[in-house]
């Protein structure tokens, strides 16, 4: 009898101890929202320096760099890890951006980075763009997307800032 109720009173207590409420909250999801079980484990912050986007299930990435005294935009093509460039044969990828409130079509033309292959490109630059130079002050600033053809597939991301 002794032995009978030892195990029970071991059993409540690993029941309770591994039921504790305070290291465990409770977050509603909404209905048609997919919930990854997998953390991002590249962080929010790009190779040089930007905000990451990711482009389809994480298949590749966009990383956005603003350089605000220039007024440029600077968009890296990125594997799935988020650290190695993929050049892709796109002369221009869409970026849409939130000014004023508004959307606004943008195009970023290539700027081939050291080492990508002839007629390919993992880099994209929107420079010299009244709006973006009127509108996009710091990072806090671009809000949008960025829709980017790589191998036949066309990727579309969301740049949001989450903190």
């Amino acid at each position: 009898m002794r032995i009978h109720l030892f195990s029970v009173g071991c059993a409540g207590l690993i029941l309770v101890a591994g039921c504790n409420s305070q290291s465990q909250t409770y977050h509603e999801v909404p209905k048609g929202v997919r919930v990854k079980d997998q953390p991002h484990p590249h962080g929010e912050e790009g190779p040089h320096g930007g905000h990451l986007v990711e482009l389809g299930e994480e298949e590749y990435h966009a990383e956005v760099v603003l350089d605000p005294k220039a007024s440029k935009i600077t968009l890296y093509i990125l594997d799935s890890t988020a650290k190695k460039p993929v050049p892709i044969d796109a002369s221009e990828v869409k970026v849409e951006l939130t000014m004023g409130g508004q959307p606004k079509p943008l195009v970023a033309k290539a700027a081939p980075d050291l080492g990508d292959p002839a007629k390919q490109s993992s880099r994209f630059e929107i420079a010299d763009n009244p709006d973006v130079k009127a509108n996009i002050k710091d990072e806090e600033d671009l809000k949008g997307s960025v829709t980017v053809p790589v191998g036949g597939k066309t990727y579309t991301g969301k740049i949001v800032h989450e903190h």
